[in-house]
């Protein structure tokens, strides 16, 4: 005789039904399914586009770890760079190399599209400021011109706005040493052209002495 309620009793050795875990788990639904594969795609875009913009050009991390690894004054001499015979002259329109005070050896120049101090370079055309003929503005010899673009220094083609011809004007005055200048921006007064590592900015002087020597150099006839 069945228990009462009619409900079977499973006896020794009888296999009980198994309610499968699928049948609880397994049914996803769609929406939650495309939901998480979209995250994935989202976050994966967001870690490119971090690593696009924060990520420098190969040539200038080179450039940078390899001025790392050694004192700056300690940067060797190039054949690009001025005879020490010549010494420093006075800035003015035509071709010059610009030699760090700080780092003798290197001098200014276009990797990449971005301004930086390096130990090989045809140096740069010097022409009348944009904004002001009192002052200078530097180009290459393809008339891409050096501005200050978020602080940075780089080579860009003149757009011919109030804006670039400000950006790509600078005046000089004395530097840390005799024979030296200093570059000051035209519409930015108390940013001088100063070089971090290698890369060259326009910055606030912190009165160092070292902000001074990476403020100033010495113009060579290119």
């Amino acid at each position: 005789m069945q228990p009462h309620g009619g409900g079977r009793v499973y006896g020794k050795g009888e296999a009980r039904p198994v309610t499968s875990k699928a049948g609880r788990f397994g049914s996803v639904h769609p929406g939650v399914t495309a939901a998480v594969a979209l995250g994935m795609v989202a976050a994966f875009a967001l870690g490119w586009f971090i690593w696009q913009t924060t990520s420098e050009p190969d040539t200038l991390r080179d450039l940078n770890d390899a001025a790392g690894e050694q004192p700056a004054a300690a940067a060797p001499a190039s054949p690009s760079a001025a005879p020490a015979a010549e010494g420093p002259v006075e800035l003015a329109v035509g071709a010059f190399r610009l030699e760090s005070a700080k780092s003798p050896g290197t001098v200014l120049a276009d990797v990449d599209g971005l301004a930086v101090i390096t130990a090989t370079g045809p140096g740069v055309q010097v022409a009348k400021g944009l904004a002001d003929p009192a002052c200078f503005s530097f180009h290459t010899e393809d008339d891409r011109y050096l501005r200050h673009s978020g602080y940075r220094l780089r080579f860009d083609a003149n757009d011919g706005s109030d804006l670039f011809t400000k950006d790509a004007t600078f005046c000089p005055e004395d530097g840390a040493e005799d024979g030296t200048i200093t570059l000051r921006s035209h519409n930015y007064p108390d940013h001088v052209v100063h070089h971090r590592n290698v890369e060259l900015w326009i910055d606030e002087s912190d009165g160092s002495e070292d902000f001074a020597a990476a403020s100033s150099f010495i113009v060579h006839k290119a």
